[in-house]
């Protein structure tokens, strides 16, 4: 059985180098139920399952407030209208960085509660609820320029954070269903 680090960095290549610069994209509007006149769409991020498309908005008049929505794909392949997503909304800079594979856990940028700030990642479980309140990941060391190039992932079983920042990879793992254990510089250097 291959080593657990060795099959997170080869996740990490599958999933940054699946992409190739030469590729054409067209950009297309997606209407008005998730294209606003007033605001910037940014960051978005579709589900596993292709339904559900995750973003945030920026008004165009300025600032830094991005707020994430959300919308789900009818039967027909519209978007329906858009939705905020209130708990993970606030003052600061929000938007998702992952959904896991199940679609129940999802990494967002920002810290919420008591300290909100638009700098920092936190985590939330959907439940039979809704989504929990949204928690943060403790992050020793980061310095506000590390945010500037800063992406986070699950591995496919959601027990291993990845992030990149400061040219390195750094790894926290899953220790219950509540806690997670602070980032710690992985083997490999980028």
């Amino acid at each position: 059985m291959m080593p657990p680090y060795r099959q997170t960095f080869i996740f990490f290549l599958l999933y940054f180098f699946s992409f190739t610069l030469d590729e054409e994209v067209t950009l297309r509007n997606l209407g008005p139920n998730i294209n606003s006149p007033d605001c910037l769409e940014t960051f978005p991020y579709l589900s596993p399952d292709g339904r559900t498309l995750f973003f945030s908005r920026r008004p165009v008049s300025g600032g830094v407030l991005e707020n994430i929505f959300y919308s789900k794909k009818n039967s027909d392949g519209e978007w329906s209208p858009a939705v905020p997503m209130e708990i993970f909304n606030n003052s600061n800079r929000n938007f998702v960085h992952h959904i896991s594979a199940d679609g129940h856990q999802i990494v967002l940028q920002g810290t919420y509660g008591d300290t909100p700030s638009g700098l920092g990642l936190s985590w939330s479980r959907r439940t039979e609820k809704g989504w929990t309140a949204p928690k943060a990941f403790r992050l020793p060391g980061i310095n506000p320029f590390d945010w500037m190039n800063f992406k986070a992932t699950l591995n496919s079983d959601g027990r291993i954070l990845i992030a990149s920042f400061a040219y390195d990879l750094h790894l926290s793992r899953r220790i219950s269903e509540e806690e997670w254990s602070e980032f710690r510089l992985s083997l490999i250097h980028i």
